[in-house]
């Protein structure tokens, strides 16, 4: 468990783009799947490299909705259940799968409505049909839309009824690193470096903490006392500093200040970083 988190938080930033590329490969797998049931329903002929396009268009559509929709299927769950769900994005699938059935069958009847007269003809022999109703259309109305047929209405109602009510539930791009974060007891700061205003130089207490796992273990540090920096953590971080030691790391003088709260604060030798919560890590420290 240590060497794999101190692998991985020895260069957050290389954690969190990795985390950034799955995200984007699952949503975009995501996206294609629900386009291509979404174009099960696409009645209109189309070249290849526009049913491409369209896919990978109502795909996200799909997507942004079930992520609108992922709410109310985390609310049918509670407790562990509910966040393992949210972890490996099944409550976004499953809402992305209902959006899904729901923009085929209003594709279906919007399609079944818009004819391409050109493609028709390329395809007569199997399109007969449709192209006789084309054609028709085009002498009556001199377009080939039948925009007035109640099927064509029902198919936009759905469409735009699913998509503004999605929106209204919508709150944001889920964030699988967040996610990831969230679920092993991390918050998004312990990633990213500093807080918000901490002084120049600082690091991330979990960047620190893992990289140096094995001189915190070892007991080899060295104790630093320091009151005025003492009474400015405890200020700063509203935690209750029992001990307060010495560490270098890459060139540098840190000061980790262990809290009676199973909190871990991090300064320079002039000026507090930021805290973290290790209680999940008292297990490691011995």
């Amino acid at each position: 468990m240590s060497g794999i988190a101190q692998a991985i938080f020895s260069s957050p930033e290389s954690f969190l783009l990795l985390l950034n590329l799955i995200q984007i490969a699952v949503h975009l797998s995501l996206a294609m799947f629900f386009g291509w049931i979404i174009m099960m329903g696409w009645r209109t002929y189309s070249s290849g490299a526009v049913k491409f396009f369209l896919r990978l268009g109502f795909g996200f559509v799909a997507l942004i909705c079930g992520i609108g929709l992922s709410v109310f299927v985390r609310g049918f769950l509670a407790g562990p259940l509910a966040d393992i769900l949210s972890l490996i994005q099944l409550d976004i699938m499953v809402g992305g799968l209902v959006s899904a059935f729901i923009l085929v069958v209003s594709i279906y009847l919007i399609s079944t409505n818009i004819y391409n007269v050109g493609g028709l003809k390329k395809e007569i022999e199997r399109l007969q049909e449709r192209l006789r109703i084309a054609e028709g259309l085009l002498k009556k109305t001199g377009r080939a839309v039948n925009s007035k047929a109640p099927t064509m209405i029902i198919g936009v109602v759905m469409l735009l009824g699913l998509v503004v009510f999605s929106l209204m539930n919508f709150h944001g791009y889920p964030s699988f690193a967040d996610d990831i974060g969230s679920f092993l007891g991390f918050s998004p700061s312990d990633f990213g470096g500093t807080s918000t205003g901490a002084a120049s130089g600082c690091i991330s207490p979990i960047s620190l903490f893992m990289a140096n796992m094995e001189k915190i273990q070892s007991g080899d540090l060295e104790p630093y006392t320091d009151a005025t920096l003492e009474s400015a953590i405890e200020t700063e971080s509203g935690h209750p500093i029992e001990a307060m030691l010495l560490i270098e790391h890459e060139g540098r003088d840190y000061v980790i200040a262990m809290s009676s709260d199973q909190y871990i604060c991090v300064a320079t030798t002039t000026d507090f970083c930021s805290c973290m919560d290790i209680s999940q890590y008292m297990g490691m420290l011995g």
